[in-house]
């Protein structure tokens, strides 16, 4: 089961997969969620990788000088790597419940990623909630067409019922 969740920016998505961990009990989860990073005006700077079992970095800032770029953030692959790759590898080995965020354009600089991501839509077996960008590339067209792959869009009309929707699911796949 692959369960991702797409929608506009800001609408609540990485809030909305936090949520939906910490009410689905003893599962065992593995894998990032990203967050934003602003300055005291609350003017946004940039983006932190925080697995799921505490390891942080800051992988894509305003202040970063790299070729990889998004909008007015650079991205710097080797730190974003550094945290999703062994933290997807250890819920993969573990048969955790593997959790993205996000399948985006700066998340898809990482060739490696891209290759485990590959590798887990792949396999039947594992489990995997996260979220994907609004408007899928070819790469992440190919992902999400797959059989075992629901999305779910989240809008500000179905955001109270989409969360109960997800964990029913994952609920019962563990059971």
């Amino acid at each position: 089961m692959k369960l991702l969740i797409t929608g506009s920016p800001g609408i609540g998505k990485t809030t909305l997969l936090k949520e939906i961990i910490e009410q689905a009990g003893n599962i065992s989860f593995a894998g990032f969620y990203t967050q934003e990073i602003r300055d005291h005006r609350g003017k946004r700077e940039g983006f932190q990788i925080v697995s799921l079992d505490g390891v942080t970095d800051i992988f894509a800032s305003v202040h970063y000088k790299t070729l990889k770029r998004v909008s007015k953030y650079g991205v710097d692959i080797k730190k974003f790597e550094s945290v999703a790759i062994p933290s997807l590898q250890k819920g993969i080995e573990e048969g955790q419940f593997l959790v993205i965020d996000e399948i985006g354009k700066m998340e898809l600089f990482s060739k490696k990623f891209k290759q485990l991501l590959v590798d887990i839509f792949r396999r039947k077996y594992l489990n995997l909630i996260g979220v994907v960008m609004r408007y899928p590339n070819r790469f992440v067209k190919e992902l999400i067409e797959k059989p075992d792959v629901e999305v779910f869009n989240l809008t500000r009309a179905n955001y109270k019922e989409i969360p109960k929707e997800i964990l029913g699911k994952i609920l019962r796949e563990n059971l």
